[in-house]
């Protein structure tokens, strides 16, 4: 879904249907829309808007004498409407994940999904309480799910490829707290293509299109350690990690004072275990340039999936990174809604120029 999509509220009125999760009609019907009895559409820009439960497994009152039905969510990702829809129902933390095409950025949403989902290796901070892109979580994961073991698949994730070009992607987790389940953390992260800071490096006019970074709540940056591990390709990956600090700063205009982690990607690529004075050359180049643009980084390691988990377990630091990006933010207690302070900055993308561009 995107903004310039006419947004459809999708109803099934059948209680014990799970097409929100399968996308399957309990009924049967392959061309449900048409056939099944129980659906019901009401299309129109405005029909979102209506209701202040955006999930994609909540129940809405229905007039009397109708049964109560379930709202759910097409698409692979959310649009900025979607993601707006989500905004307004209660505070929702914006996570921008930035980097080149290639750095891991897919690779740590699968790692975060399958951890938040998993019941062997689960996040230990936190429970999985919904999303409203579990068809785009799915989608990303499966090459994930195939894997033989003791042998990591050539293929982890699909390289991002928004359905509408133009348009901001963002996937949707909604996380409790593990040791207080009444906590919980709406979360958008972005799913951009990598071309898109590789095009904004080269050309300062093209970052039109990622202003609405200027709303996130906390920035991921990216770099490859494989890239810096490689003499023939470090200086290329500390260049081109400073010119995009330098564009995130000074053209796009993202707020210095917000969470910022450095997170050196694939760092598997080292094949023996992580200590406290792990150095890989090139990262302190990287620290210096985020701070002498005013940022305040903190620089972790993180294998998505790694090559050698004995030594590095598969969704090292991705957690971690989490807890970065949430740690000077509050979560909302569902059990009294509370509202933003006022001294919040809007949460709506309206004011950023470009962001529908």
């Amino acid at each position: 879904m995107t903004e310039e999509r006419t947004v459809t509220e999708a109803i099934c009125r059948n209680p014990d249907c799970t097409i929100a999760e399968t996308g399957i009609c309990l009924e049967g019907h392959e061309h449900y829309e048409a056939e099944c009895p129980y659906y019901e559409a009401r299309a129109g820009p405005d029909a979102l808007e209506e209701s202040s439960q955006p999930s994609d497994d909540v129940e809405i009152e229905e007039t009397p004498g109708q049964m109560r039905g379930r709202r759910f969510w097409a698409g692979s990702e959310l649009g900025v409407k979607d993601a707006s829809v989500i905004m307004r129902a209660r505070y929702t933390h914006l996570i921008g994940l930035v980097g080149p095409t290639g750095v891991g950025k897919t690779c740590f949403l699968n790692a975060l999904y399958l951890k938040a989902s998993s019941s062997d290796a689960p996040l230990n901070r936190y429970r999985f309480a919904g999303s409203s892109s579990l068809s785009g979580f799915e989608e990303r994961a499966r090459y994930a799910r195939i894997w033989e073991e003791g042998r990591i698949p050539e293929k982890l994730s699909e390289r991002t490829i928004l359905r509408e070009p133009r348009q901001p992607g963002f996937m949707h987790l909604r996380l409790a707290k593990a040791a207080d389940p009444r906590v919980i953390y709406e979360i958008l992260l972005t799913d951009l293509p990598g071309e898109w800071f590789e095009t904004v490096i080269d050309d300062a006019a093209s970052a039109d299109r990622l202003m609405f970074l200027r709303r996130a709540d906390g920035i991921l940056f990216f770099v490859d350690a494989e890239r810096l591990l490689d003499p023939s390709t470090r200086h290329q990956e500390v260049h081109r990690s400073q010119m995009l600090l330098g564009r995130l700063q000074e053209t796009i205009g993202i707020e210095i004072s917000l969470p910022f982690t450095v997170l050196i990607g694939k760092t598997d690529a080292l094949e023996r275990e992580l200590v406290d004075d792990t150095s890989i050359p090139g990262v302190e180049d990287i620290r210096t340039e985020a701070q002498e643009r005013g940022f305040r980084p903190s620089m972790m390691y993180m294998a998505s999936f790694s090559r050698c988990p004995t030594l590095i377990p598969n969704g090292y630091g991705v957690e971690e990174a989490l807890d970065a990006m949430l740690s000077l933010r509050n979560a909302i207690d569902t059990a009294e809604h509370l509202p933003p302070k006022s001294s919040d900055c809007d949460r709506s993308f309206v004011q950023f120029r470009g962001h529908a561009a």
